[in-house]
């Protein structure tokens, strides 16, 4: 059996993700990803890394910081490793790193990529090949185009408290990102036929906002908030980009708490739980059916833990050997 570390991307998200392998005994969860307290010493590791110093001059021992990184107590150098590198990691381009603890902890590098290549900043394929053993992504097309192991999903189920109170017909949340004109249409369509909504937009100015009750702007969520919503509502609303090719992350969240989903995202079609009866797949705000969003039924989609983490060791293992 080997033991897994999980590098995760400094997120509350990610916890949630990676929840159902938090307790086994052969993984340890590192999401914190700096163990340096002491304050001089941080300033001296962050001249240290300076993008403008470096450039000029290259320099040496900068190894002397990596043990900061994790506690490394808690890997075994007897054992068989496998590191799993999240994509928003800090340490996920850092090759003299990554080769440090390969080396040291007899260890297989694995990358796991829950954004699309084109979306990762300063993103090199090839880099990405040449340091790691093995690549998963969970976007088909990237699987596709560069040859990476697909995984159709990453995440735990996780059950909060629903409040009735907070109930509404219809969620959303997401920055503005070019969508703000639709996303005010939606509302407008909300608040003539009378749907108890709550849209949240991040990212929008004072004079572009509209003055409507269940319309919030630049109200940040952490995402144990955003999953008190998402459990509470009736019909999760998603209005992704052009472009998309995957399953999101509001589509998991409909499917593994069994919410109605609406949305623009054809790629839904392609998950194994794609139910008509469930979800709504919109071109445009003419599309979107008010009466899909009031009714009220009893969601199954049958979920199975496809997406578990649990799965993505297994494959791990498999291709290990």
């Amino acid at each position: 059996m080997y033991n897994f570390i999980i590098l995760g991307s400094h997120t509350d998200y990610c916890k949630v993700m990676c929840h159902d392998v938090l307790d086994k005994d052969h993984v340890y969860f590192e999401n914190h990803g700096d163990y340096l307290t002491n304050g001089a010493l941080r300033l001296i590791r962050q001249v240290h890394h300076s993008y403008k110093i470096n450039k000029v001059a290259k320099l040496p021992l900068k190894k002397v910081w990596y043990p900061y990184n994790l506690d490394e107590s808690k890997i075994s150098q007897s054992a068989k490793n496998v590191f799993i590198v999240f994509d928003s990691n800090q340490q996920v381009y850092n090759e003299a790193y990554l080769h440090y603890l390969k080396n040291k902890f007899n260890g297989h590098l694995v990358l796991m990529l829950v954004n699309t290549i084109s979306s990762i900043k300063s993103h090199d394929p090839n880099f990405f090949n040449k340091v790691y053993d093995r690549i998963f992504t969970t976007d088909l097309k990237d699987s596709r185009d560069y040859n990476y192991q697909y995984l159709p999903g990453l995440y735990s189920k996780t059950q909060v408290n629903e409040d009735p109170s907070s109930k509404n017909d219809l969620f959303f949340i997401g920055a503005n990102k070019g969508r703000l004109e639709f996303l005010h249409e939606i509302a407008k369509k909300m608040e003539y036929n009378d749907v108890h909504y709550s849209i949240n937009i991040i990212g929008v100015e004072e004079k572009d906002q509209l003055d409507f009750e269940d319309l919030h702007y630049n109200n940040r969520m952490n995402y144990q908030q955003v999953l008190h919503e998402t459990q509470s509502t009736n019909c999760i609303l998603e209005v992704v980009q052009e472009g998309q090719s995957s399953l999101t992350l509001r589509a998991i969240e409909a499917i593994v708490y069994n919410k109605k989903l609406i949305t623009n995202n054809e790629w839904t079609k392609e998950s194994a739980f794609y139910n008509p009866k469930y979800i709504q797949i919109y071109n445009n705000v003419d599309e979107i059916d008010v009466d899909f969003i009031k009714e009220k039924v009893d969601v199954d989609y049958e979920y199975d833990h496809l997406y578990s983490p649990l799965r993505l060791l297994e494959r791990i293992e498999k291709l290990l050997g």
